[in-house]
């Protein structure tokens, strides 16, 4: 099944990483496009970015905090 992911259009993703602190979630989606690893962060309103070290970064001292 196909998801509307970052780029707006529907997105075929390859796996998928749930991170939580039992009070906020995100989804992590593995996107293989052109035979590259891209990964998307879905937050809790359903919004997905591309993921990129500063976001994963900003995600993990949020949960940590």
């Amino acid at each position: 099944m196909a998801i509307r992911g970052a780029s707006g259009d529907a997105t075929e993703f390859s796996g998928r990483v749930d991170i939580t602190d039992g009070y906020r979630k995100y989804n992590l989606y593995r996107e293989i496009n052109q035979g590259k690893d891209l990964w998307q962060i879905s937050d809790e309103r359903n919004r997905f970015t591309y993921l990129n070290a500063e976001s994963f970064e900003r995600i993990l001292q949020a949960l940590l905090s």
